[in-house]
C-alpha cells in the first residue's frame, strides 16, 4: 500500500514540473526573441548584423558623391535637322527597392539628379542652332535593367541662318540680315533605354520638346528623336 501511495506521489511530481516547463516556455515566446546560441556561429556576428543596413545606406552615399554620368546623342529635330547632343548628369537622391516576394525580390533603382546638356542642330539649306539646357532629371531603372527617364529645364538657344537672309528696317527698305537670333529655350522630355548589368554603360532613346521664344513675332517650338548611349564617370 505505501509502495503505491508513492508511485502516485512521484507520477504527480512528474506531471507538476511538465507543467510548469511548459508554462515557462509559452511566457517566453510571449515576451518576444530571446537571444540564442548559433553553432559556428560569433556572438559578435549576430550583433552587429543591423549596421550592415548602416553600411548600405553609406555607400549609397559614397556613391553619389562619385557618380557622374557622360552622355552622346544624336537624332533628328522636326524631322529634317541633324542634332547632336552631349550630357553630363549628377545624380543628388538615390533609392533602392526591393519588391516580391522572398526569394523572388527584385530591385528597383530610383535617380534623381541634375543635369547639362550641350547640342545642336543644323539643315544644310536652312540654319544651324547651339543650345544648352540645364535640367532636373529622373531615372527609374527595372531589376532587368529597362529603365524610364525624364525631366523639364530650362536653357538658352542661338539660331544663325545658312543662307542669306533679308529683313525690313523701319522705313520698309530690304537689307540682309546678318548674325543670329537668341532666345529662351524651356524644355521637356522622356526616354527609355536599358542599362547593362555587367558595366556602366546605358543605352537611351528619348524625345526632346523644345521651344526657342522670342522667334520672329512669336516662338518656334522643336521636336527632337535621339539615340545616345552614357556611361558612368568617377567610379
Amino acid at each position: 500500500m505505501l509502495n503505491t501511495l508513492l508511485q502516485y506521489a512521484l507520477l504527480f511530481f512528474i506531471c507538476l514540473c511538465t507543467l510548469a516547463s511548459s508554462h515557462s516556455l509559452y511566457a517566453q515566446n510571449q515576451d518576444g526573441p530571446k537571444r540564442v546560441a548559433v553553432p559556428g556561429v560569433k556572438k559578435s556576428t549576430i550583433e552587429s548584423a543591423p549596421n550592415s543596413i548602416k553600411q548600405s545606406d553609406k555607400s549609397n552615399s559614397s556613391e553619389l558623391k562619385k557618380s557622374f554620368r557622360l552622355g552622346v546623342h544624336a537624332g533628328l529635330a522636326n524631322a529634317q535637322h541633324f542634332s547632336w547632343r552631349s550630357n553630363l548628369f549628377k545624380p543628388l537622391r538615390l533609392t533602392v527597392k526591393q519588391k516580391g516576394k522572398r526569394g523572388k525580390s527584385k530591385t528597383v533603382r530610383k535617380e534623381m539628379g541634375v543635369g547639362l546638356d550641350i547640342g545642336g542642330f543644323q539643315h544644310p539649306n536652312n540654319s544651324t542652332a547651339a543650345n544648352f539646357h540645364l535640367n532636373l532629371e529622373r531615372y527609374k531603372i527595372a531589376h532587368s535593367g529597362i529603365f524610364t527617364h525624364l525631366g523639364l529645364g530650362i536653357g538658352y538657344q542661338r539660331l544663325a541662318h545658312n543662307i542669306p537672309t533679308l529683313e525690313l528696317d523701319e522705313d520698309g527698305t530690304l537689307y540682309e540680315f546678318q548674325g543670329g537670333r537668341g532666345g529662351f529655350s524651356p524644355l521637356a522630355f522622356f526616354g527609355f533605354g536599358v542599362a547593362s548589368k555587367r558595366s556602366p554603360l546605358r543605352v537611351h532613346m528619348n524625345h526632346r520638346f523644345f521651344l526657342q521664344m522670342p522667334y520672329n513675332t512669336s516662338l518656334a517650338p522643336y521636336y527632337q528623336v535621339e539615340l545616345g548611349l552614357s556611361f558612368s564617370l568617377g567610379k
